[in-house]
């Protein structure tokens, strides 16, 4: 078994954790633990994959496996200060508490209020997999639910992207999501206080300042191998010199406009699908995982993350305007089945709120598209992506640098300021 799950699980904790959550179940015949994804696929998580043969009452057989999610540790000697330096002498925040913390929160209580909301209008759906608990108190925070696997989901190849059939089961299911997070404010009132203010508060500016730092420098040196007009690299260049600013408008939520509680991480590694057993590629059903950013505000935040990273690169610019316009008619639609009362926004609203938010169409294409595009590597982790140190350096010219990334990113740049994405003044506006 691995040893990280054998610190914290015992084979008597793992019974009594199954003779609580299985009714019929009565010996356990083994149980092993293995590391679920490779490095490169998860940043901030060690996902690790259990399964277990057990007999129930009956005497039948039965294979179960689950997922537990506990957090990476950053090396002892190579800790990270909220500057983006390397210093052994500094405190790190090792255990990502606050992430576990809402993670489990949505878990347990958001995520079931926005499937209440659709099955109270006799619809049953499912935006998650199901969460269970050891019966005993774990060293660290964890995550354990069931294996989506198991039940025929899986993920979808990150760096190949993903198709417009895929793409638009995503988009549906996101407006699902959005519709019954807008109408839960009007069932349950405002959302808690940190999912409004996420990190998007005047006490993390530093962190956000040295991160764009971190980040923004050697972007600008790559800015050369993109093939960029002398104006366009200008404005890309100003546009970072902003972002601190930016970061502070786009989080700073407007009652007046529609908002809804965004996942915060939407891209095609937190996605899974079930496909029709026929033919193996209509879509069946699509289910979310990884609720550790969630930020109430602008549906900007998802519909960027998720359409800058996701899809196909054959499709990703010259189809953009199509899915925004096939995600607004799915949320419409889906706000007229919940009954929405407020005032349900127009195309050209939504289109104005992209140009006024697109600042995380960059942020997303200059951070998670070049990891999503990535190879994997052993260092892959979060330690050496937010780390100013020469390795982290390293690993963003890796990133920057790579030709899938340097393929799409010369395109995207130029479309993103057509599409006044990258226009300042409308966003401190």
């Amino acid at each position: 078994m691995n040893k990280a799950v054998n610190a914290f699980v015992t084979c008597e904790q793992f019974k009594s954790f199954l003779s609580v959550n299985f009714k019929d179940f009565e010996e356990l015949l083994g149980f092993s633990a293995i590391r679920a994804l490779e490095d490169g696929e998860n940043y901030i998580t060690t996902i690790i994959r259990i399964r277990a043969d057990i007999k129930l009452k009956d005497k039948s057989r039965q294979r179960i496996s689950f997922i537990l999610k506990i957090p990476l540790k950053l090396s002892e000697n190579n800790k990270v200060n909220d500057k983006g330096e390397s210093q052994s002498e500094v405190e790190a925040p090792t255990d990502y508490h606050e992430l576990f913390v809402s993670e489990a929160d949505m878990y347990d209580n958001i995520v079931p209020e926005l499937e209440q909301i659709y099955a109270k209008f006799g619809i049953q759906l499912h935006f998650k997999a199901k969460r269970y608990r050891f019966a005993h108190e774990l060293s660290c925070n964890y995550i354990l639910m069931e294996d989506l696997q198991a039940r025929g989901f899986e993920n979808m190849p990150r760096q190949k992207g993903l198709d417009v059939a895929h793409t638009n089961a995503v988009l549906s299911k996101l407006a699902q999501w959005h519709a019954a997070s807008a109408k839960r404010v009007e069932v349950s009132g405002v959302y808690p206080e940190e999912y409004v203010n996420s990190y998007f508060t005047d006490e993390h500016m530093t962190f956000i300042d040295s991160m764009n730092t971190t980040f923004n420098e050697p972007f600008k040196q790559c800015l050369e191998s993109y093939n960029l007009l002398t104006r366009e690299k200008e404005i890309i260049i100003n546009y970072m010199r902003n972002m601190n600013q930016l970061y502070s408008k786009f989080g700073t939520v407007h009652p007046e406009n529609f908002n809804v509680l965004n996942h915060g991480d939407f891209w095609i590694n937190n996605i899974m699908f079930r496909h029709d057993d026929d033919d193996r590629t209509a879509v069946e059903e699509v289910i979310f995982v990884d609720f550790q950013l969630p930020k109430f505000g602008s549906f900007a935040m998802d519909l960027f993350c998720f359409l800058m990273t996701s899809p196909h690169w054959n499709i990703k610019l010259k189809s953009f305007d199509n899915f925004v316009g096939y995600y607004y008619l799915e949320l419409v639609r889906n706000l007229k089945i919940l009954q929405y009362s407020k005032s349900i926004p127009t195309l050209e609203d939504l289109k104005a709120q992209l140009e006024k938010h697109g600042l995380w169409a960059f942020v997303c294409v200059q951070r998670m598209l070049a990891v999503a595009l990535l190879d994997p590597q052993e260092n892959s982790n979060i330690e050496t992506f937010m780390s100013n140190n020469e390795e982290g350096k390293a690993f963003k010219k890796r990133m920057y640098y790579n030709p899938l990334y340097v393929e799409q990113v010369k395109e995207i740049l130029p479309w993103l300021i057509e599409k006044r994405y990258l226009h300042y003044m409308t966003q401190i506006s």
